[in-house]
C-alpha cells in the first residue's frame, strides 16, 4: 500500500476525531486531536493497521518571559514592583509517532 492510501485510511478513520492535519513531508502526516480524544485516536489507528508506535516526545512551550526595565544608555534602571497579575502559563504538547512502512 502507498503512503498516500495509508494516510488516506488513517484520516478517514479519525475523521470525526480530528482538530486539524498537516503533511509537512511525503511520508509524514500530522494528526491534532484534543487530549479528550486521545484514547478514541489510539484505538482508530490500531483499527486502521497503524500498530507500531515508534516515540513519544513532549515538547515544552514555555510562557514568554517578563519584560524587563530597559533604561537608555547612560540612565539608570529604574526597578518597578512585579505585576500582581500572574504569569501567562505555558504549555506542554505530547507527540505520538506511530509508523506503518515508510509513512509517520
Amino acid at each position: 500500500m502507498d503512503t498516500d492510501t495509508l494516510f488516506q485510511n488513517a484520516e478517514k478513520q479519525l475523521q470525526a476525531l480530528i482538530v486539524e492535519t498537516k503533511r509537512p513531508d511525503p511520508n509524514r502526516l500530522d494528526v491534532f486531536v484534543t487530549p479528550a480524544n486521545l484514547l478514541a485516536a489510539v484505538k482508530g489507528l490500531i483499527e486502521a493497521h497503524w500498530t507500531h508506535l515508534s516515540a513519544i516526545t513532549g515538547l515544552d512551550h514555555p510562557a514568554p518571559a517578563p519584560l524587563q526595565p530597559v533604561a537608555k544608555p547612560g540612565e539608570p534602571v529604574v526597578e518597578t514592583p512585579a505585576p500582581q497579575t500572574p504569569p501567562a502559563e505555558g504549555k506542554l504538547e505530547v507527540l505520538y509517532q506511530f509508523c506503518q512502512g515508510p509513512a509517520v
